[in-house]
């Protein structure tokens, strides 16, 4: 079911315009997948306001059995990817026939979902019920799924031996990745994530889920794009009459 779609605004800039084209791919892709079911719920491009700073999430699906989120990454050209150790993951690609960096979209997406699980948790006595009508559930032990969604047409440089990361996937795979998900744990009956202080399970209703939606959907801030100044009339009392017009001689 879809939730929240995004309104693309005409961009002159070559890479914005790139880059709205890959979100309307994705977007495209995930509604496609799940507009007609009434237990997953997709949201584009949703923007969190979070104390003094915000975070935007590209693509987001809730769902009974976790969340995920996309981040859409328009590369049409070769993407080179260097895995140091579990920490340090750097990209490059090449734009007009130069190779330069970019950040990590992966590091990127886990940033968000971080943020995300920060501000459900704070919130979730607004959205979840409680637990035999005592204990307020949360979204501590919730699985929040990340994935990377790059243009269908990218070249993937990877040195010998280096396989491409778990989060990384072409647009195409990311909506049936999703799914399979989601039907390996509807499989498993319900998540039993146990919380070892209360050694109660984790759970979402279907209900929740879409309660979460709506939640997210209800505090999405979109940016305020900047208003160049208009130009202002003098006060009344500055306007100076021209003089009046002599009399013509008798």
């Amino acid at each position: 079911m879809l939730i929240k779609s995004k309104v693309f605004a005409p961009q002159s800039d070559p890479r914005l315009k790139a880059g709205d084209e890959a979100e309307r791919q994705m977007a495209f892709l995930l509604d496609r997948r799940f507009e007609d079911r009434d237990d997953v719920f997709v949201l584009h491009d949703l923007r969190i306001q979070k104390g003094k700073y915000a975070f935007q999430i590209d693509h987001l699906v809730v769902t009974r059995y976790g969340i995920a989120l996309i981040e859409s990454k328009s590369i049409h050209s070769k993407v080179s990817i260097t895995r140091h150790d579990e920490r340090r993951e750097h990209w490059s690609r090449e734009f007009r026939g130069r190779e330069e960096g970019i950040p990590s979209p992966v590091r990127q997406v886990e940033e968000q979902a971080r943020l995300l699980r920060e501000y459900l948790r704070e919130n979730a006595d607004q959205i979840l019920g409680k637990l035999l009508g005592l204990l307020q559930k949360g979204f501590g032990y919730c699985p929040f799924d990340t994935y990377v969604g790059v243009s269908t047409s990218a070249v993937f440089n990877l040195a010998r031996g280096t396989p491409l990361p778990e989060h990384v996937f072409k647009a195409d795979e990311v909506a049936p990745e999703i799914d399979c998900q989601l039907k390996a744990r509807g499989k498993q009956g319900s998540f039993l994530n146990l919380n070892p202080l209360t050694a109660l399970p984790w759970d979402m209703s279907r209900d929740e889920a879409l309660a979460t939606a709506r939640f997210l959907m209800r505090h999405h801030t979109p940016r305020v794009p900047a208003v160049a100044p208009e130009a202002v009339a003098p006060p009344a009392a500055d306007v100076v009459a021209a003089p009046a017009a002599a009399p013509a001689p008798a």
